[in-house]
């Protein structure tokens, strides 16, 4: 297995190059990165999107890559470069009107594009022209893909059908009904004469592509199907679930043939590499991973932390990234190569947070040990234990180096001669943070959540506070200035 590592936020999807020579990966963090699928390096960081990337996919040629995003564009960036060269607008601007999907058509002629505002849209994949929009389905359409002569599209919906669509036309011309739950994921297969579609009713179903007879409903998961790919050669179907595997089945029986293990979250992407030998899988467990297609073995393992991880944090220059974790350690990795390079040791219970300093040259951490640390980044040697005398959550650095802003409030950082410590009493205004059912404003509780709102991780933009939930959904807090 060669698991990559570089993205900061769940990674939502993966796809390769025509060639089988590079890996595309789309994440929460906003980014598109590309890696060598050789070296397992990262080679190119593609930024635009203002929101999580939901989707990715190479045009036949491999020239183009396009990406789809909760920001409600689809993107089109030169795979060479990694420049941006369109950035296409028309899906609703209402609040749920995020991309989930995004494909090309066989001949790159064409891009689909699927949305939770109910539709599929084409575009003019030269010009970056809308040219159809098709209605039809009732609930958000998370799936879209073409048949391989390009003829006609299917699409996946929450309204648990999947639809046929004349891709001259854009006339529906088919509705496929039986699952029992959302419908996630489709894949033609390479002759084009199955569909396989993929639920949260746990199952995988095969479709006759000509007549929209369902031929096979293969059940093994323990949990919701995220994905579906087919082998090059049409003989196997890869699944990804929420029960952390990645399965392989037969398609000419029905029958599952391997099981994959080793992700630690739910899975949410699978692909075959061109040539059918390897198989790329992406998970809530911020790692993409490789196996062998034929083995169903991981071919290189990178270990690091024993338990979840609760935080991650870029260093100014992007070289570094330093997690958290239950295991109580803070972790710092090589962002180009994924090799951890520091293990900082000293918390004695769960790490919250960490956050570099402006410069780079500190990392401080915070613990429900009750104490943040402040770390030389440059050696992993502890330089500083701050007793706050309670548990913080959050935390950040402001221009200087000479004060945390935290979940509780600002935190001095006293000088190398002096081991005070206090939380000041005077604190700027509008210091907005989440903690715990809280979002709070200068350490005094200012929104209380609902179970369902709230979040394991969190964003703050002016007074736009981004929350993320395990459930995969982000909520958006405007908070007035005061």
């Amino acid at each position: 297995m060669k698991k990559l590592e570089g993205h900061s936020e769940s990674v939502n999807a993966v796809a390769f190059s025509p060639d089988g020579k590079q890996l595309a990966s789309a994440s929460y963090d906003r980014t598109v990165r590309l890696w060598d699928v050789a070296t397992g390096e990262q080679v190119k960081k593609l930024e635009g999107h203002s929101d999580s990337v939901n989707a990715i996919a190479f045009s036949p040629d491999g020239k183009q890559l396009a990406s789809a995003s909760w920001d409600r564009t689809v993107r089109l960036w030169d795979a060479a470069t990694g420049e941006q060269v369109k950035r296409l607008e028309g899906h609703s601007h209402s609040v749920n009107a995020e991309v989930n999907a995004v494909a090309f058509s066989p001949d790159g002629k064409q891009l689909a594009s699927a949305s939770y505002d109910r539709t599929v849209r084409f575009w003019d994949a030269v010009t970056g022209e809308q040219v159809k929009k098709l209605e039809g389905h009732s609930d958000s359409v998370n799936a879209i893909a073409f048949s391989p002569d390009g003829k006609q599209l299917a699409s996946a919906s929450w309204d648990r059908t999947v639809r046929f669509w004349d891709a001259a036309t854009g006339e529906q011309v088919k509705k496929l009904e039986g699952h029992s739950h959302y419908v996630n994921a489709i894949a033609f297969s390479p002759d084009g004469k199955q569909l396989a579609s993929a639920s949260w009713d746990r199952t995988v179903r095969f479709w006759d592509a000509a007549t929209g007879e369902q031929v096979k409903k293969l059940e093994g998961h323990s949990d919701y199907v995220n994905a579906v790919a087919f082998s090059p050669d049409g003989k196997q179907l890869a699944s990804a679930s929420g029960d952390r595997t990645v399965r392989l089945w037969d398609v000419t029986a029905g029958e599952q043939v391997k099981k994959l293990e080793g992700h630690s979250h739910l899975v949410n992407a699978v692909v075959f590499s061109p040539d059918g030998k390897q198989l790329a899988s992406a998970s809530y467990d911020r790692t993409v991973r490789f196996w062998d297609a034929a083995t169903g073995e991981q071919v290189k393992k990178l270990e690091g932390h024993r338990h979840y991880v609760n935080a991650v944090a870029f260093s100014p220059d992007g070289k570094q990234l330093a997690s958290a974790s239950y295991d109580r350690t803070v972790r710092f990795w090589d962002a180009a190569t994924g090799e951890q390079v520091k293990k900082l040791e000293g918390h004695i219970h769960y790490v919250n947070a960490v956050a570099f300093s402006s410069d780079g040259k500190q990392l401080a951490s915070a613990s429900w040990d009750s104490t943040v640390r402040l770390w030389d980044a440059a050696t992993g040697e502890q330089v500083k234990k701050l007793e706050p005398q309670t548990i913080i959550s959050s935390l950040r650095f402001p221009s200087d180096s000479e004060r945390l802003e935290t979940d509780r409030g600002i935190l001095a950082i006293p000088p190398s001669s002096s081991s005070s410590l206090r939380l000041l009493s005077q604190k700027p205004s509008d210091h907005i943070f989440l903690s715990g059912e809280w979002i709070t404003r200068d350490g005094q509780n200012l929104l209380w959540l609902p179970h369902d709102y709230r979040g394991g991780c969190s964003a703050l933009r002016g007074n736009l506070l981004v929350v993320g939930h395990a459930s995969g959904v982000v909520s958006f807090f405007g908070l007035r200035s005061r």
